[in-house]
C-alpha cells in the first residue's frame, strides 16, 4: 500500500517520540549517581545518537505504514522497562525500579495514541495478507466524485476521521485520478440517507489474486463544520449500534 499523505494526527503522534530522549537522560542521571548529568551525557553520547537514529527510523516506518515500526517500538518499551526494573534491583538502585513503574503508564499512553492514530480508517484498511479484498460494511456505500462523475464504491471502514473505499474493478483508473488531487468530494450512503463530505486521499492500495482482486483508497475527512461533525458522529454511533463499526 502506498502512503500518499501522512495524516496530521499521526504526524503529531510520531513527533512525541522525541519525548523519549529527555526520559533517557533522566535514566542516565539515575543510573550514574556519581556523575553529573553533563558528564553522564558526555560519556553516553553514542547511546543518545543510536536512540535518536532508531526513533527517526521508527517514525519513518510508522508514517509509511510499515508494521515493523510499531513492533520495534513495543520491543523498545518492554526492554527499557525490564532493564530499569531488574537493573535497579541488581545494582541496588531502587530509583531505577521506581522509574520503571513511573515510565510504564507514560509508555502505555504513548503507545495507545500511536495505535489509535495508525488504526484510523483512512490509514489502515485492516486487511490481512491472505485476503484478496476487504470486507464491505453492509448497506453502506459511497460515491467518489471524480471529474464530475460519481463512481460507486464499497466501504470497508468508516469513522469520525475518515473512510476506506474499495472497488473490485481493477480496470478502473478513476482511483488513480482521485489520488492526484488534494481534495475530493464523497457521498456516503446508508440505506436511504446521504452524507456529503470532502476528503483528502491518504493511502492507495491494489491487490490482485486468483479469483479475488480489488483496489482501494483511504480518505481523511477535511473542512468539517460543527454540523457535519455532529452528523458524522451520529452516523458512526448508528453504525456501531448495528454492529458495523467497532470504533
Amino acid at each position: 500500500m502506498k502512503v500518499l499523505r501522512v495524516p496530521s494526527t499521526l504526524r503529531a503522534a510520531t513527533w512525541k517520540l522525541a519525548l523519549l530522549l529527555p526520559l533517557f537522560a533522566l535514566n542516565l542521571w539515575m543510573a550514574l549517581p556519581d556523575l553529573s548529568w553533563q558528564r553522564g551525557l558526555q560519556r553516553e553520547w553514542p547511546a543518545f545518537l543510536i536512540l535518536s537514529l532508531f526513533l527517526l527510523l521508527v517514525r519513518f516506518w510508522i508514517q509509511r505504514g510499515v508494521a515493523i515500526g510499531a513492533e520495534s517500538l513495543r520491543v523498545l518499551f518492554a526492554v527499557w522497562l525490564i532493564v530499569n526494573f531488574v537493573g535497579g534491583i541488581i545494582l541496588g538502585l531502587p530509583k531505577l525500579a521506581i522509574l520503571a513503574i513511573f515510565y510504564g503508564p507514560l509508555f502505555l499512553l504513548l503507545w495507545r495514541e500511536l495505535e489509535r492514530t495508525c488504526g484510523q480508517s483512512a490509514f489502515d484498511p485492516q486487511l490481512k495478507w491472505y485476503q484478496g479484498q476487504p470486507h464491505s460494511i453492509p448497506d453502506l456505500r459511497a460515491h467518489l466524485i471524480v471529474q464530475g462523475v460519481a463512481q460507486i464504491c464499497r466501504v470497508s471502514r468508516f469513522d469520525r476521521e475518515g473512510v476506506f473505499l474499495f472497488t473490485l474493478d481493477l480496470s478502473a483508473d478513476w482511483l488513480g485520478q482521485a489520488a492526484t488531487q488534494n481534495r475530493v468530494q464523497i457521498e456516503i450512503l446508508f440505506r436511504d440517507e446521504v452524507l456529503s463530505l470532502s476528503g483528502q486521499p491518504i493511502r492507495i492500495w491494489t491487490r490482485s489474486r486468483a479469483g479475488s482482486s480489488s483496489q482501494g483508497m483511504g480518505l481523511a475527512f477535511i473542512d468539517l463544520s460543527s454540523d457535519l461533525r455532529k452528523q458524522l458522529g451520529d452516523w458512526v454511533e448508528k453504525l456501531r449500534g448495528e454492529g458495523y463499526v467497532s470504533e
